[in-house]
């Protein structure tokens, strides 16, 4: 399987994992609030996937289009010749463009998941937690560690192919865990407010 293939096979699979994590939930009898914000995540999954189909079919804008693959996330890899690295240079540059690219996006994802923590601990945490608070800070702290991983790999550059799809993955899980936490926070504050 290609990088590109796994990548997307790792949705597919986050997809039923949510999915199944939903329904598992609901027939446990778990709290009503946490199934949907489960099955929301896995919803929001699914978007993520279909709209990544369709920006990589999306008309290339500059002179030199390259296949689907090698355009987006990083998964294609090259052979062959000097843009494979012989000579060095021009996989070097690649492996620092993307290394950028991901460490960019672990300080983003670092930095909203620091941010909302510490606004959960701030306004929420001195009037008492519910399970679905628990739930999402702790998705958030997971995003945080996943966010930190990311960037230290990524601050020595990203080699192309499976290490950019590694890279990828990983960058996908951290955001998905900011957005289940997001998620459930924003729930239980809406279960918080008072009807008017």
């Amino acid at each position: 399987m290609s990088p590109a293939g796994t990548i997307m096979a790792s949705r597919v699979v986050a997809i039923a994992a949510a999915a199944i994590a939903a329904l598992g939930l609901s027939v446990a009898g778990a709290q009503k609030a946490l199934v949907i914000t489960t099955a929301i995540l896995a919803a929001l999954i699914c978007v993520h996937l279909l709209l990544d189909r369709g920006w990589m079919r999306l008309p290339a804008m500059v002179s030199d289009p390259s296949p689907p693959e090698q355009a987006t996330e990083g998964g294609g890899d090259t052979k062959g010749g000097a843009a494979a690295g012989e000579g060095g240079a021009p996989a070097t540059a690649a492996r620092r463009e993307w290394g950028t690219a991901f460490k960019d996006g672990a300080n983003l994802v670092i930095t909203v998941e620091g941010v909302v923590l510490g606004l959960v601990f701030a306004f929420i945490g001195n009037h008492g937690t519910t399970g679905l608070v628990n739930v999402g800070a702790a998705s958030l702290a997971a995003g945080v560690v996943l966010g930190i991983l990311l960037y230290s790999l990524a601050s020595g550059g990203v080699p192309s192919g499976w290490g950019s799809a590694i890279a990828s993955l990983m960058l996908n899980l951290s955001l998905y865990a900011l957005a289940y936490g997001l998620i459930c926070i924003v729930a239980a504050l809406i279960m918080r407010a008072p009807a008017s």
